[in-house]
This record gives C-alpha cells, sequence and structure tokens, in this order.
C-alpha cells in the first residue's frame, strides 16, 4: 500500500502550482528573532526569487528546531545548507539562479557568524502547535504528530500554515500533496515513530482528498448539465414564442388581404 501511495504523490506532484508557494511575512522563519533581519531576508527572496520563498522558510524551520535542540551547530548548519541545495537551489529555475550566490553566502555567514543565533537558541519561544484549520477532519492526527516528532515542532507549525495559505488559492488535493512533501521531508530525518505516523497521516489525507475531489466534480458536473438543460431550454421556449409570433402576424396579414379582395 505505500510504495503505491508513494508512486502516486510523486505523480500527483507534477502538478503542484508555484501560486500557493508565497508565505505571509507573519509566518516567516528566516531571521529568527530579530526582526530587521527577517525583513531583509523576506524582501530579498520576495524580490528575486518569490516561488522559493516557501522553500528557504522550510530551511529556517529546520535549522530553528535543531538549533533549539542544542545539536551540534556544524551539524544544524549542514542540514541548513542541505535543505537549500535540495530543495532552492539544485534545479536550475530562473528564481534559484537569481538567488544561488546568496543562498551560498548564507552558508558561509551561518559557519561563521551562527554561534549568536544558537547560544540564543534555547531561550526562544516556540510556536503554537496548530493543525491546518481547512481540514478539521485531521485535526486530532496533525496535533498526534507533534507528540510524534517533538524535535520539528517549528517544521509541522510551518507545514500546517502553507497548507492554509495554499487552500485559498489551490486545489485541496493540490495542497495536501505540498503538506506530504513538507513533513514527509522532515519525517525521514526523525524518529522511526515519527515517520511511521507521518507516513499514516498522509496516507489518509491523499484519500480523503482524493474523494472530495471527486465529490466537487459530481457536483460540478452536475450544475454543468443542469445549467446547459436551462439554457437550451430557455433558448428553446425563445425560439417557439418567435414563432409562433410570426405565424400569427403572417395569419394577420393574410386577413388583412382577404378583406381587401373583397
Amino acid at each position: 500500500m505505500l510504495p503505491i501511495f508513494l508512486c502516486l504523490l510523486f505523480l500527483f506532484s507534477l502538478e503542484v502550482s508555484s501560486t500557493s508557494k508565497i508565505v505571509p511575512f507573519e509566518n516567516w522563519q528566516c531571521g529568527f528573532s530579530h526582526n530587521d533581519a527577517k525583513k531583509y531576508t523576506y524582501g530579498q527572496i520576495l524580490r528575486k526569487c518569490p516561488s522559493l520563498l516557501f522553500a528557504y522558510n522550510q530551511c529556517c524551520a529546520a535549522l530553528f528546531d535543531c538549533y533549539r535542540q542544542q545539536h551540534e551547530q556544524s551539524f544544524c548548519d549542514s542540514v541548513y545548507c542541505g535543505c537549500l541545495r535540495t530543495h532552492a537551489y539544485r534545479i536550475p529555475t530562473k528564481d534559484s539562479l537569481n538567488c544561488v550566490s546568496e543562498f551560498k553566502e548564507t552558508c558561509v555567514a551561518r559557519a561563521l557568524l551562527g554561534f549568536w543565533a544558537y547560544n540564543d537558541a534555547p531561550t526562544w519561544s516556540k510556536h503554537p502547535e496548530i493543525y491546518p484549520i481547512s481540514i478539521p477532519e485531521f485535526s486530532e492526527d496533525y496535533m498526534f504528530l507533534y507528540q510524534t516528532c517533538p524535535q520539528n515542532s517549528h517544521s509541522l507549525y510551518s507545514c500546517s500554515v502553507q497548507f492554509d495559505t495554499c487552500e485559498k488559492i489551490d486545489e485541496l488535493e493540490i495542497c495536501a500533496i505540498e503538506l506530504c512533501h513538507c513533513i514527509l521531508d522532515l519525517a525521514e530525518k526523525s524518529s522511526e515513530k515519527c515517520g511511521k505516523e507521518t507516513n499514516k497521516y498522509c496516507e489518509k489525507l491523499m484519500i480523503y482528498s482524493s474523494k472530495t475531489m471527486e465529490s466537487r466534480q459530481k457536483f460540478n458536473g452536475i450544475i454543468i448539465f443542469l445549467g446547459s438543460f436551462t439554457t437550451v431550454f430557455l433558448i428553446s421556449g425563445a425560439s417557439f414564442w418567435i414563432w409562433k409570433k410570426f405565424k400569427k402576424n403572417e395569419e394577420i396579414k393574410k386577413d388583412d388581404n382577404f378583406e381587401m379582395c373583397e
């Protein structure tokens, strides 16, 4: 079951829209607790490579989680830079080429100056544990992921926010795929239990989103049919009325001509 699910997830991911990659500033994780740094990084990415906002934000969330747990700084920095390499500039798109130098520079700067953020990390406040509000049916399942993947709380928060942002502008199925990519990526580097629960969540979510989309398509099909039927009915009715009016005028003309002959 799981291999089939993962194959379907990969195939569906080819259709993911870039419009859902926008991240609201209030959910921006890069710059951590320094508001000026957050504004600067957000403005730079939004201006030069907007389609990579979400990828960059997720890498910052992963770094945030790693620093808070006080893993070795060099390890956390390598996780961050590996994340950028994989999700932000490995594929040479227009946006990635625009920002690749900045991404590489931030990795160098992180290694040289990241110790300030690393030392402050234990004092940083955690984000609230939230679930995707667009799918309340899965609220308990998502909240359970915070328990089974506590080391990824900021990443889970970011994935949830991104899903709700996506749902406002894209189809449910597309957003569900993005959400699963988001949480499966973080689960790969976590405990076996975290990975197992994340896979279970995504299996259920993909089945739900597919059924929901099928129901919506059937409903839309009915609406289109009724609309077409109504249009045909109105056109037919109007045509019949015009024909009747024409016939009546013809009969009146015949009667007038007959009277004139008499």
